[in-house]
Formats: structure tokens, sequence, C-alpha cells
């Protein structure tokens, strides 16, 4: 009988296990949809890839044609928009607890939330771009007043955007130079440029959420604020953000890898 009973026992918690790990499956997914986080990975890809970015490099990477042909095929490779969602959604499913992710995608879907995502996701098109370009440009002229600086702010704050892209840029760069040179504590040096980075990065990541959200209320954006700052929506963030910088390191490791192997000397 107690055979019987621990067998029982344990089917259930195969069917319970493997109900959760479904839902785990289908909520990891569809927050990464929903939150906009899926069309940042895109947008990071494009990046990446871009020619733009190309000419961002330092020193005389930029116009090395050989170091190009080889270090666009590794980018394409390794930082593609689908590799990434999918990574990031393996650590998602890693950290899910079934009721918190389908009370944020709960939350994520009420109309308020919505239409700043909707806001969001318009941000990374093209035509989204040069509009916050134009801003950018207006607002360097003609600042707009403090009360709405204030409350551009207060959201930078709660959604924590100016720290995750300092981190990320750090986490992409240790990723590299660990990868493509083996030398973790000069990668680790990079904190310390962290706080002259943080100020840059801000000013750009404000003067984006003013133009993304040009047009909506000073309360408007508080509220929006609280919101991020609560419960689920703090935890769950958190989580999406940790397995992206998790991913943007392991991708960017994983490129400084294939650099070396591919720049090394060539014996004869």
């Amino acid at each position: 009988m107690k055979t019987i009973s621990t067998f029982a026992a344990l089917m259930a918690w195969t069917v319970l296990a493997g109900a959760q790990s479904r839902d785990c499956d289908t909520l990891s997914h569809s927050l990464l949809q929903v939150s906009g986080f899926a069309l940042a990975l895109d947008d990071f890809s494009r990046t990446a890839n871009s020619d733009e970015f190309m000419k961002q490099l330092p020193g005389v990477a930029q116009n090395d044609s050989k170091f190009l042909a080889v270090f666009k095929p590794i980018v394409a490779k390794q930082f593609g928009g689908d590799l990434m969602k999918k990574a990031v959604e393996t650590r998602l499913r890693a950290r899910c607890k079934p009721a918190q992710m389908s009370e944020a995608l709960a939350r994520l879907r009420t109309p308020s939330i919505g239409r700043m995502l909707a806001l969001e996701a318009e941000a990374t098109t093209p035509a989204g771009k040069d509009k916050i370009r134009k801003y950018a440009q207006i607002y360097q002229i003609a600042p707009p007043p403090e009360d709405r600086l204030d409350a551009v702010s207060a959201l930078d704050q709660s959604s924590g955007l100016t720290d995750f892209t300092v981190d990320s840029i750090i986490a992409v760069m240790r990723g590299m130079l660990s990868g493509s040179i083996g030398d973790s504590e000069l990668a680790e040096q990079l904190q310390d440029y962290r706080t002259s980075m943080r100020t840059q990065v801000q000013t750009g990541v404000q003067l984006s959420l003013l133009a993304t959200y040009h047009g909506v209320t000073k309360a408007d954006l508080r509220q929006y604020a609280r919101e991020l700052n609560s419960e689920p929506l703090k935890t769950v963030y958190a989580q999406m953000k940790q397995s992206m910088l998790e991913v943007f390191e392991e991708r960017a490791r994983a490129a400084g890898e294939d650099l070396r192997v591919q720049t090394a000397p060539k014996s004869d």
C-alpha cells in the first residue's frame, strides 16, 4: 500500500510539474512579447548589425575592410534577434512563478499600460526613431518645463532604463573582451567607468523618453512610473532585464571567442 501511495504521489507530481512547465513556456513567451522586450531585442539586433553601429567601432576597426569582413558575420550570427529571444525565454522559464507572471500579464494588458507599451513599440520603428531624433533636437534648443522633466526622471528611475542601458553596454563590452582576449580582470575594470558612462547615457535616455511620451500627461507618466515600481511588474521586469543582461554577455563572449579564432595568426 505504501509503495502504491508513493507511486501515486510521484505520478501526481509529474503531472503537475508538466502542467506548470507548459504554463511557464506560454507565460514566458507572452511576457516577452506583451511587455515589448521582444521588440527591444529585435531592435538591439538590428542596431548591432547596422552600418551605423560599425562606424562607431573604435580606432581603425571601422575602416578596416578585412576586419569588418570577419566581424560583421560574427555579429549577425551571435546577435540574431530570434536567438536572443529564445535564450531570454529559457532564463525566464527558470525564474517562472506562474501566478506572478499571470498577474503581471494582466496588468500589462490594462488600457492605461497598453497605451504606454504601444508608444514604446512605435519608438522602435524607423519612423519612431526619426521622431525621437527630431524631438531631441527641439528639446536641446527649447528644454521642456521642469515639472515634465521631473515626471520623466521619475519614470526613468522606476523603470531603471538608464541603469539597464549602462548595464547592457558593460555586459556586451565585458563579454567581448573576455571572449576575445581572455582577460577577465581587464573586463571587470569596465565598472570603473560606470559613473561617467551613466551621466552620458541618462541624458540620451531621458531625451528619448520625452519624445516617446510626447503628448502623455504628467499625471499619466507618474501613474505609469508607480505601476512599474509596484508588484508584480517590479519583480517580473527585474527578472526580464536580468535575463537579457545574461544573454547579452553570453552572446558577446561567444562573438569575442569567434573573433579570436578567426583573427589568430595562421601557423605555417
